[in-house]
């Protein structure tokens, strides 16, 4: 047996929490998709995910269907290391990506110069530190980034910052706080900056976990709103990624499978 994630979506109805009647999108044999990201352009949908073969994971993206159908998978960032967690998101009419890049020890940031193709590499954030996924916002004209690090990929928070995306950044402090890695990207909701984490206590990317928090360079603040366990459909043991917009809500969830599936 071995564990298969796969993307599930539905249209976003205003309650973004509301986890009934997902559609779920399958992965071929030999493959898994996990991580979904949604990103707006021109008015289309694009769903980008981690699209993982057991040996490798590289990022894809497909076009959501009006049928909650997608189209077929096309690779646009691939390395000769593992990617995934395809945080993509624009600033100063640029569109931009920041992948977990497994083992590297590097944060890099990617831009599109031809969207949604031809990511470059243009900034790299930080070097010789094991993270996790990554979260990026500007929050009054200071950016801020939440990882975590080190051996301790789920309760290690990490946050930097910096005055300019591309400019020198800086830690602004490294904690040991329980569910901190990244679980989608951080959103405004009832007056409130919430930030999507993983619950990874009973085994990796068990379950979700929705914190406000509030952050300035006075200090950092965080508090518990919401969870989503791996519930929402059968047979699943595990639910590590939230997104949405203004159109869709999408989710992931892991299925233990035969070794041939």
């Amino acid at each position: 047996m071995k564990n298969k994630w796969f993307i599930a979506i539905k249209e976003n109805n205003g309650d973004i929490f509301d986890t009934s009647s997902f559609t779920h999108i399958q992965s071929p044999i030999g493959k898994y998709y996990a991580d979904p990201f949604l990103f707006k352009h021109n008015n289309i949908n694009y769903l980008f995910f981690e699209d993982y073969d057991y040996k490798k994971g590289v990022i894809s993206y497909s076009i959501i269907n009006k049928d909650l159908t997608i189209t077929t998978p096309t690779v646009v960032l691939e390395e000769n290391f593992h990617l995934s967690f395809p945080n993509i998101f624009k600033e100063n009419d640029k569109i931009y990506m920041i992948p977990e890049m497994g083992d590297t020890g590097n944060i890099v940031l990617y831009e599109s110069t031809e969207f949604p193709f031809n990511w470059n590499p243009i900034k790299t954030i930080a070097h010789g530190i094991r993270t996790s996924d990554i979260e990026i916002i500007n929050q009054d004209g200071t950016y801020w980034l939440f990882t975590t690090h080190g051996n301790n990929l789920d309760d290690s928070l990490l946050v930097m910052y910096s005055d300019s995306l591309l400019g020198d950044w800086k830690v602004f402090g490294i904690d040991q706080i329980q569910h901190s890695r990244p679980a989608g990207k951080i959103f405004e909701y009832d007056n409130k900056l919430i930030k999507p984490v993983q619950d990874c206590t009973k085994l990796y990317g068990y379950g979700l976990v929705f914190k406000s928090m509030q952050i300035s360079k006075k200090g950092y603040v965080e508090d518990f709103v919401k969870r989503i366990d791996p519930n929402w459909t059968e047979d699943i043991i595990g639910t590590h990624t939230f997104n949405f917009n203004e159109d869709y809500i999408v989710i992931d969830g892991k299925k233990q499978v035969n070794d041939y599936e």
